[in-house]
């Protein structure tokens, strides 16, 4: 979807909106909302020598900070937001406005890293490999070594990086220090991440008016 369709879905009451561009009465909704559905599920990691860099499952969606310590302007760290897939893609205001889940968690740095403020962000998504190799004329118990090879999936290599449009080379520097993606595989986005979730707004019933007729096959007699 690009940024005209986006402009034009405006017309018809559907908006995508950063934090910034909400009013002051939306920021305070949303305020309660991360407080109240955010915050229990989010986890925020610090990477330093008593924190090492956590493991990503596949698909795994977060954000990347830097952050800056509060009483010592000279001390700045990493840190990790993974933001569980339980939560939406997109928190969904009355007026048909959709707020990226990733600008609000941004905005809230403090709350879940006490004692520092953000310096900058960028959104990541991982992918890793997931295919399975079984040796079928090896195997004595062909389940129990289908078994270990999804239990091994998890712990695929890394094969592709995602990152948002604002990650400089700094962000994706720190991150792929500890992931090791060649560089090839390293995308710069500067749309939505997984625009698959997407869906979450094609699937609201309100704007049902505004999808297109559904394609109906034309069936031809037999000869």
């Amino acid at each position: 979807m690009s940024y005209f369709s986006f402009e034009k879905l405006e017309g018809e009451g559907v908006s995508v909106k950063s934090y910034d561009e909400v009013t002051n009465q939306e920021k305070h909704t949303l305020k309660q909302f991360f407080n109240e559905n955010i915050y229990p599920v989010i986890i925020p990691i610090a990477i330093d020598s008593t924190h090492p860099f956590p493991h990503f499952n596949n698909l795994s969606f977060g954000l990347i900070v830097k952050l800056q310590d509060l009483d010592d302007d000279s001390v700045e760290r990493f840190g990790l937001i993974r933001i569980p897939r339980v939560l939406d893609r997109f928190v969904e205001l009355e007026n048909g406005t959709y707020i990226p889940i990733e600008s609000l968690v941004a905005q809230h740095v403090a709350d879940l890293f006490p004692g520092f403020t953000l310096i900058k962000y960028a959104a990541f998504r991982v992918t890793r490999n997931a295919d399975i190799a079984i040796e079928e004329e090896e195997a004595d118990d062909f389940m129990e070594i289908l078994e270990e090879g999804l239990k091994l999936r998890r712990k695929g290599e890394m094969v592709r990086l995602e990152v948002g449009s604002n990650a400089d080379d700094e962000i994706i520097n720190f991150f792929n220090s500890h992931t090791n993606v060649y560089k090839d595989d390293i995308y710069k986005f500067h749309t939505y991440l997984n625009l698959s979730s997407l869906w979450q707004i094609v699937s609201n019933k309100n704007f049902a008016h505004l999808l297109a007729a559904p394609f109906k096959p034309k069936s031809f007699t037999p000869f």
